[in-house]
C-alpha cells in the first residue's frame, strides 16, 4: 500500500494502532516463532510516497532480498506494569494495569517508520563496498 513521510495519517492508515497493539503483544510473547509487523518495500520518492505492507517474518529468518526492510513492534510500558516480589524470586506484583493504552508507543513506532523509510535504499555504510571501508582492503 502506498503512504506518504508527510502525512502520518497515510502510515496509520496502514498500520493502524490497534493492529500495532496486537503485533506488539503477539511479539513479545515468550518462545514466538513468527514476528508481526511490516516490510518497506520501496524508498520515498520526490512527494514522500513509498510503499509499505502488514507482513511477518520467522524469527531468526535472515533476509535475503535487501529490496524491503522489516520492522516490528514490541510491548514496552506495559511491561513495567509487572515486577517480581523479593527480587528476582517470588510472586509476581501487579505494579499497573496493562491494558493502559500507552499512545506514546505507537507514535514512536510511526516516528520509526517514517525514519526507515527515509533512509530505505540508501547506501548502508556498514556494507563491505561502502566509502567507509575504502583502502582497508586495498580498494581505491
Amino acid at each position: 500500500m502506498l503512504a506518504n513521510i508527510f502525512r502520518r495519517d497515510t502510515i496509520e492508515a496502514v498500520y493502524p494502532r490497534p493492529v500495532f497493539e496486537g503485533d506488539a503483544g503477539v511479539n513479545s510473547k515468550a518462545g514466538v516463532a513468527v514476528l508481526h509487523g511490516v516490510f518497506i518495500t520501496s524508498a520515498p520518492d520526490e512527494r514522500g510516497d513509498f510503499r509499505m505492507t502488514r507482513a511477518t517474518r520467522r524469527v531468526g529468518e535472515v533476509a535475503h532480498d535487501h529490496s524491503a526492510l522489516f520492522l516490528c513492534p514490541y510491548m514496552g510500558k506495559s511491561y513495567s506494569a509487572f515486577s517480581l516480589q523479593g527480587g528476582s524470586k517470588g510472586a509476581v506484583a501487579e505494579n499497573g494495569d496493562i491494558m493502559a493504552p500507552h499512545p506514546e508507543e505507537y507514535a514512536a513506532f510511526i516516528d520509526e517508520l517514517i525514519r526507515a523509510a527515509r533512509g530505505f535504499g540508501a547506501p548502508d555504510a556498514r556494507e563491505p563496498d561502502g566509502d567507509r571501508f575504502r583502502g582497508l582492503r586495498g580498494g581505491g
